[in-house]
């Protein structure tokens, strides 16, 4: 069953790979020709080769997800901390809040900026909850990490839309979130084994280095200068 579970997530993300080269998709995407014909762009990159990156730091950032699913309550419990039973609720609610309150962070600092300050929040956050020992403690620990997994998911999705045009927005957004789903089915697995090794405790922190590694992952080897991004996504259409 946990076979089926890590391996079925990666064959949707090839098959949106696939779907994305197909001749049929670069046929329904012809306007974007037109558009980088207006803005000056060089031919695009293959989708695949737009969302790896991102895609791969998304996998890493769900695997601290999935595991604080999986095994904050037995952690919390293990460190006698008597919050069990809110893990998954006020980590849900912190994400919900941290999205709607900060949703313009990332267009005010850049993906790029706002990503390795949301990893470096959430690998604490995940650590916290492993090693907290009081209940103020783990909630605490909880929110800080619902708030770098609230900011990481939009700027590792705006990374990923940065060099591509409008048209082929969509296409793009479904090859990047197909990672999110690898990242689900590999993250119970991982952690699992984790926990197998160590305990829930350790499980936590082995995933906390994986969403600590999202950053290099997403950032490293990106050659577009973060002015081009910008003035791709907010800068008005003048040539008309």
């Amino acid at each position: 069953m946990w076979i089926a579970a890590a391996v079925l997530p990666l064959i949707s993300a090839a098959l949106v790979a696939l779907q994305a080269r197909s001749p049929e998709a670069g046929a329904a995407h012809h306007g974007a020709r037109e558009d980088d014909a207006e803005i000056g762009e060089r031919p695009q990159r293959s989708t695949f080769r737009v969302t790896v990156r991102p895609g791969l730091g998304l996998m890493l950032v769900n695997l601290g997800y999935v595991a604080r699913l999986s095994f904050g309550a037995a952690a919390v419990t293990e460190q006698h901390a008597g919050v069990a039973a809110l893990v998954i609720p006020v980590f849900g609610i912190g994400v919900i809040a941290s999205r709607t309150m900060l949703a313009g962070v990332p267009d005010r600092l850049g993906p790029a900026r706002t990503l390795t300050g949301a990893v470096l929040i959430e690998s604490a956050g995940l650590a916290g909850v492993a090693v907290a020992s009081s209940s103020p403690e783990a909630l605490v620990a909880l929110v800080v990490m619902a708030v770098g997994q609230g900011l990481a998911v939009p700027s590792l999705g705006l990374l990923a839309l940065a060099s591509v045009p409008p048209s082929r927005h969509g296409r793009t957004a479904g090859a990047f979130f197909a990672y999110f789903d690898a990242g689900v089915g590999l993250g119970g697995p991982a952690a699992g084994l984790a926990a197998r090794v160590a305990d829930p405790t350790g499980a936590l922190l082995a995933t906390a280095g994986a969403v600590l590694a999202t950053a290099p992952v997403a950032l490293l080897g990106r050659t577009e200068p973060r002015a081009r991004i910008r003035r791709r996504l907010v800068e008005p259409d003048v040539s008309t």
